[in-house]
């Protein structure tokens, strides 16, 4: 089932996370090349005949292929670096959110490039269920 957000509820929760007015007119440029995500009215129409996020990570894969890998290492070094610096306080949030988004899509990539998605969402799922176990035993 595909959400529809409107534009402008949108721009009010960029607000609420921009870090000032720094990241503010990037957001909103963002907001407004993606009518794919965020649409109005009639928009909401053509939105339900859009590709998919799957189909997008599928297009990216056929396009790039084999070169996703060591842009994927590549993501995952920036998210680490910016981690890093985390408990200095000099992390804003949509730092973070965009560096996850590139690793969370790189990563998705990868799952294809390799065609283990439902194995690693498996893996995956029994990992958590560990934890939980391991949070269980603790208490």
């Amino acid at each position: 089932m595909i959400e529809f957000i409107k534009k402008q509820d949108m721009l009010d929760k960029i607000m609420s996370v921009a870090d000032g007015e720094r990241y503010l007119p990037h957001m909103i440029d963002a907001v407004n090349d993606v009518p794919t995500y965020i649409c109005t009215g009639e928009e909401e129409k053509e939105l339900q005949n859009a590709v998919s996020h799957y189909d997008r990570l599928e297009k990216a894969v056929d396009f790039y292929g084999s070169k996703q890998i060591p842009k994927t290492v590549e993501e995952m070094g920036e998210l680490l670096t910016l981690l890093g610096r985390v408990q200095t306080g000099e992390v804003n949030k949509l730092d973070l959110v965009g560096e996850i988004a590139d690793v969370y899509n790189m990563l998705d990539q990868l799952c294809i490039i390799f065609d283990i998605e439902d194995t690693v969402h498996n893996m995956a799922e029994y990992k958590m269920l560990r934890c939980i176990n391991y949070i269980e035993d603790e208490k």
